[in-house]
């Protein structure tokens, strides 16, 4: 946001002033003379604020104007999470709340295989509107994108680790068959959601980046 128009004008007005009564003083009678040079020394000063002033402009525009672009690691989370989590929210409901619709084995690799391609569909569509619009932008990662998806991948790690404990060493005594692949899944789709979760947060809440 720059300064408003008309204190624009009144420091150009107040320049011209100065610089007339400058010019009179430079022209005028001999008593007068001698304030010449404070004439000059306040149309310097004047310049001088004017000046820091536009700087301030300047640097408060390109601040505010770089708040709310969203970097392409962010645009790549929301992404990953809208094409994610509605259709595994849905097999997973359908899996525990309706399991009679798939009794045999052939429904149920059916029905997660098209979950899957509906992810892998939407993530891909999605993923290429986002590099049209990319184009010609600068995309290399600063400090602060590294951090924020480092954080969010080691968290996200100790996820799917505890999944796999559980759903390698834990659940097979007393499970079998679609219900450690369902679980497996679970514990996968969990970690991806939670990282991508994180760095989102990680954007909104820098202290929780390191």
């Amino acid at each position: 946001m720059s300064r408003p128009r008309w204190k624009k004008r009144e420091t150009a007005r107040f320049k011209v002033s100065l610089a007339q009564d400058g010019a009179y003083l430079r022209h005028g009678a001999e008593p007068w003379a001698h304030l010449t040079d404070t004439g000059s020394i306040w149309l310097d000063l004047v310049n001088f604020l004017d000046m820091m002033l536009d700087m301030f402009d300047i640097t408060y525009t390109i601040a505010n104007s770089t708040v709310h672009i969203m970097s392409s690691l962010q645009k790549r989370a929301w992404l990953a999470l809208w094409s994610m989590c509605p259709v595994y929210c849905v097999y997973f409901v359908a899996q525990i709340g309706l399991p009679y619709l798939q009794p045999t084995m052939l429904e149920r690799i059916a029905c997660l295989a098209v979950v899957a391609s509906l992810h892998a569909v939407a993530y891909i569509c999605g993923l290429l509107v986002i590099k049209r619009h990319e184009a010609g932008e600068p995309l290399l990662e600063d400090e602060r994108d590294r951090a924020i998806d480092g954080r969010a991948t080691r968290t996200a790690y100790f996820i799917l680790l505890t999944g796999m404990i559980v759903v390698g060493m834990v659940m097979p005594f007393n499970n079998s068959g679609w219900e450690l692949v369902n679980a497996a899944l679970f514990f996968i789709v969990l970690t991806e959601t939670a990282r991508y979760a994180l760095i989102l947060i990680g954007y909104r809440q820098p202290r929780l980046a390191h």
